[in-house]
């Protein structure tokens, strides 16, 4: 999981239009998705990673892929 994105990307390929779903049946906005993923980067390789690693990897997967298109 080493790629790495720029806000040119983002706005280019409009990662903002993917849309998630929590649990609860709930959109998940971008915002969010960017606040979770920066919260697991921050904390990347502690103890608290784990809070946020599955959702901020399924985020950075679906990003590339779209980034990939």
């Amino acid at each position: 999981m080493d790629k790495q994105f720029d806000i040119f990307n983002f706005g280019k390929k409009k990662v903002s239009k993917i849309q998630f779903i929590d649990p609860e049946g709930n959109i998940i906005s971008f915002e969010t998705q960017l606040a979770i993923v920066s919260h697991y980067l921050h904390h990347k390789d502690t103890e608290y990673e784990v809070t946020y690693k599955e959702m901020a990897q399924r985020f950075i997967e679906n990003w590339s892929k779209l980034l990939d298109d």
